[in-house]
């Protein structure tokens, strides 16, 4: 008897494992999954990432041969800004009503992309050895992420 006992709660120990992640699951989940303010840290530790990337591009451009790593920083900051771009229109949704969301929305999308041109020129600039334009490039970054917080931070 006590072995049959012992069998069965080894069963249903195994069910309930087996089980528990359907038991855990709510309706209210998904809701939490798709909640804005969720995505706000990652958003803000990607462009954080990408100011990292620029610095590093920076320091590397004047170093003696420090222009693929200063490339592979420009690569970098381009694949970042893709990833904001992609998470951006969901945040902006939740956050603006009406037009005002939609020309936040297509206006946050066009700073993104003029600024994945501008890193795509640097890296072209870099990969040329132009070091002087690389140099500007990277300024001009500095400025519009200056620029581009004044205007969506508060959003």
């Amino acid at each position: 008897m006590p072995r049959l006992v012992l069998a069965l709660c080894v069963i249903l120990a195994a069910m309930l494992i087996i089980a528990s992640p359907a038991l855990t699951q709510t309706k209210a989940q998904p809701k939490a999954a798709a909640d804005a303010p969720a995505a706000q840290p990652e958003l803000w530790e990607l462009m954080e990432s990408m100011a990292e990337h620029l610095a590093k591009a920076k320091q590397e451009l004047g170093k003696e041969g420090g222009l693929p790593a200063a490339a592979d920083h420009a690569h970098a900051m381009q694949v970042l800004a893709v990833q904001c771009k992609v998470l951006t229109p969901p945040m902006i949704a939740e956050l603006e009503p009406g037009a005002k969301r939609d020309e936040l929305a297509a206006g946050y999308r066009r700073a993104m992309i003029a600024l994945t041109q501008r890193m795509i020129a640097l890296e072209i600039a870099i990969l040329d050895e132009n070091t002087e334009e690389a140099g500007k490039l990277i300024d001009m970054l500095i400025d519009d992420r200056f620029q581009g917080h004044l205007k969506y931070k508060e959003t």
